[in-house]
């Protein structure tokens, strides 16, 4: 019976050590909410600009959103004409440089943090867009 209470005892804490261990969190300043700012881009024949500043009806900050959790997981939405699409992966944190991936296969992408303004460049359902959020 000792020898059962004891098993069930050192899994349960190593169990424990696992789940308190194994869940990393950042403190990352780049870890927030973003909205959209500006999506500029070409889908090889058609160029466009989106702001969020209501130029387009159709567009708002909302168009184009990225959540950069602490458990160094994300998840981006985008609603903007021609394109919609929801994406999520895990990010990197190099010594202050910051890079999202989707999948292995992908290659990552490079993010340039400035204040509360982050800018990146991606490769989207055949359109190449430079994209400016702004934390939220």
């Amino acid at each position: 019976m000792k020898k059962t209470v004891f098993i069930v005892t050192a899994a349960v804490v190593a169990l424990f050590c696992v789940l308190i261990c194994g869940c990393k969190q950042s403190d990352a300043e780049i870890v927030g909410n973003y909205k959209l700012y500006t999506v500029s881009g070409s889908n090889g024949v058609k160029e466009f600009t989106y702001y969020s500043d209501g130029r387009d009806p159709l567009i708002n900050e909302n168009s184009f959103t990225l959540e950069i959790k602490s458990n160094y997981k994300w998840k981006m939405n985008i609603m903007l004409p021609g394109i919609s699409d929801t994406e999520d992966g895990i990010w990197k944190d190099d010594n202050g440089s910051y890079s999202l991936i989707e999948d292995k296969e992908d290659p990552a992408i490079a993010l340039i943090l400035d204040g509360g303004t982050l800018k990146f460049n991606i490769n989207e359902d055949g359109y190449l867009m430079a994209v400016t959020l702004i934390k939220a």
